[in-house]
């Protein structure tokens, strides 16, 4: 290829960035001013960094220390489940209410049915067993989440003013002043706890899009479709205004997304959609069908018209996966999710016939070993508009990914593997293909396809060969069995699960939470699709005692030095572990990786920091409270602020109680 599709704008994955370059700038605390007004502030991070910004609004208005509490440090939370009622059950609603959408839970103090409901959905979109009991896991959870701290009404008020200004300007068409705004808000400690903050991070990026500063607003985008918890519409508008980012062309409201879309369904203006349950019929019941189709895997709904127990079961799935309320009602949350996602609008058959034909053109240069033109013609389908409404979108983005680390553009490659990873709607196998190949582009090391994946991980077994999975579903027993066992248990969290070799109810019911974390049918059926999501999420693969006992002695010396303050040689020692072979296949692969972007952190690289933390938020099974103590740590790394542990980010979390 004659031309790279970023050009100069690309983000630097190789630390040359120039947003952690220079030092920055000293400023007058005892002023308290912007420098050159609001447009100076943009200037500042574009010539100085994220630093310099994080330095200039620390001694804005805005952001002042926050009271200290009367509690020195964070109290345990306690063990809560239906009956239960007090302070604590108070303290669980009002997180409940800021994090799981269409909550509508009253703090009432008393643990009743409807909380246990919200209680359980909260657990599913965070990979924990939906049991209703709020225990140590599921608080850590919450409080990992930004908007898992209630703030004073003082800070409430000032905040939401700030919000509404930073609006009014991005809406006047003030782009520079909004940001200013913005990262005001974003450096300000109460905000980092607000459920607010994907959006947040969505408007800033469409700030630095709307600038031209596509570098900047591809990492935000980023940002916005990795924080957890963060709702489909926001998470697809990210990613096709990411896609745009990367063409250098404008940012798209979603009043722009919407009307775009009714052009390709031959709508002079989009339409409202209707609220549809069981038992409606139409046309617009066959659109809701033919969106849940292309968003959903394994989906198997026949476009029939009418809204029959099968859109109800797949639509319930969608809305779990959506953290929407699963109440098999299509009302406007869930139509603007399926709207927001690539994949929710069908196209004219004469597009259909014509991205295929480009399709397969691209796959056999791919396969022929013309990388280089095979990219030329992906990059063509992933600028076509039409495209990018499909749901194939995770896995051209893959593509392009493959054949720009084929080519030796590692930086490239491993952008957009990060995109396909973060996309709404990507299924777990896709999403861990695209997680061991990012690992492999950050070592310089080459691409690998499935097959050689597969090898790879057989001669990691005793056994040599691979042998294709059988079909298991309850009642099943034997080494496959086991083998399914010990795969799931580590896959999901707080599953429990003894490897017995005999496919019990448990079994079944630990698969089946599997599969809805994965964006899967959840039948309980072990069948292809789920032995492929398995063996590629990281964890889905046992190694030997003696690769075991090879790893541990350096993961316990990196965790000495990290713990001693020598960052540089616990670096070294988490790398050395990172390029291992073996850890790919193991459940330690995102606390590894959240280390790493700790080291750079505190050693002041704070792109690279940005970068790992960012794969942290992406990679497979990682949970909830790993996800959100990166997204935490990852906006302190933009502002130039130290990394905070756990006990920290819980100390600072007890601070801000009302």
């Amino acid at each position: 290829m004659s031309e790279r599709v970023h050009g100069d704008d690309s983000p630097d994955r190789d630390g040359a960035s120039r947003v952690a370059a220079v030092r920055p700038r000293q400023l007058d605390p005892e002023t308290r001013e912007r420098p050159d007004g609001l447009a100076g502030i943009l200037a500042l991070q574009r010539d100085a960094g994220n630093d310099a910004v994080g330095s200039l609004l620390a001694s804005a208005p805005v952001q002042r220390e926050p009271v200290a509490a009367p509690e020195a440090a964070a109290a345990p939370h306690p063990q809560l489940s239906i009956g239960a009622s007090g302070p604590a059950v108070s303290e669980l609603q009002e997180k409940l209410s800021l994090v799981v959408a269409e909550a509508k839970l009253n703090v009432t103090g008393h643990f009743d049915s409807h909380t246990d409901e919200v209680v359980k959905r909260f657990q599913v979109q965070s990979a924990l067993k939906p049991d209703g009991i709020a225990g140590p896991h599921t608080w850590a959870a919450l409080d990992s989440l930004r908007g898992g701290t209630e703030v004073g009404e003082e800070d409430q008020t000032r905040l939401v003013a700030a919000v509404r200004e930073a609006n009014a300007l991005f809406d006047a068409g003030n782009v520079e002043g909004a940001l200013a705004d913005y990262m005001v808000i974003y450096s300000d400690k109460v905000a980092a706890h607000k459920a607010a903050r994907g959006g947040l991070v969505f408007n800033i990026a469409g700030c630095h899009h709307r600038l031209g500063h596509f570098s900047e607003a591809i990492s935000f985008y980023e940002e916005a479709m990795g924080l957890p918890g963060v709702g489909a519409d926001v998470g697809g508008s990210a990613a096709e205004n990411l896609r745009r980012a990367r063409l250098h062309q404008p940012y798209q409201g979603t009043k722009e997304m919407e009307t775009e879309r009714a052009a390709f369904a031959g709508e002079e203006t989009p339409n409202a959609h209707p609220q549809l349950s069981l038992g409606v019929s139409g046309p617009a019941v066959s659109e809701l069908q033919e969106k849940l189709t292309m968003a959903l895997a394994e989906a198997k709904l026949k476009v029939t018209g009418l809204f029959d127990s099968q859109t109800n079961e797949d639509l319930k799935r969608f809305q779990v996966q959506s953290a929407l309320k699963p109440d098999g009602i299509a009302g406007p949350d869930t139509w603007a999710a399926l709207d927001s996602l690539r994949g929710g609008i069908e196209i004219n058959p004469a597009d259909q016939a014509r991205l295929e034909a480009l399709v397969r053109e691209a796959n056999a240069l791919f396969d022929a070993g013309n990388v280089e033109g095979a990219l030329t013609n992906y990059m063509s389908i992933y600028a076509d508009k039409a495209a990018a409404h499909k749901a194939a979108r995770g896995g051209l983005v893959f593509n392009i990914a493959g054949c720009h680390h084929r080519l030796g553009h590692f930086s490239d490659a491993a952008s957009f593997y990060e995109e396909a990873m973060a996309l709404p709607g990507v299924d777990a196998e896709l999403s861990g293909s695209a997680a061991e190949n990012l690992r492999r582009a950050r070592l310089q090391q080459p691409y690998q396809g499935t097959k050689e994946m597969e090898a790879e991980r057989a001669a990691l077994k005793p056994d040599a060969a691979p042998e294709p999975h059988p079909l298991l579903s309850i009642g099943s027993s034997g080494p496959a069995v086991s083998e399914l066992q010990e795969k799931v248990r580590t896959a999901v969290a707080e599953s429990n699960l003894k490897v017995t070799g005999q496919f019990d109810s448990h079994t079944e019911e630990v698969v089946k939470r599997f599969q809805v974390q994965s964006a899967f049918r959840p039948d309980g059926i072990v069948g292809p699709h789920t032995w492929g999501a398995l063996d590629s999420v990281e964890g889905g693969l046992e190694i030997d005692a003696a690769g075991s006992a090879r790893l541990k002695p350096v993961r316990d010396a990196a965790d000495a030095l990290f713990d001693a303050g020598d960052f540089a040689g616990a670096l070294s020692k988490y790398m050395e572990l990172y390029g291992d072979p073996v850890i790919q296949h193991k459940s330690i692969r995102a606390g590894m990786v959240y280390k790493i972007a700790g080291c750079h952190q505190n050693l002041g690289h704070f792109q690279e920091a940005i970068n790992f933390y960012q794969e942290v938020m992406s990679l497979p099974g990682a949970g909830a409270e790993m996800a959100g103590s990166a997204a935490e740590n990852m906006r302190r790394a933009r502002l130039g602020e130290p990394f905070q542990d756990s006990k920290e980010l819980e100390a600072e979390r007890a601070t801000f109680k009302p």
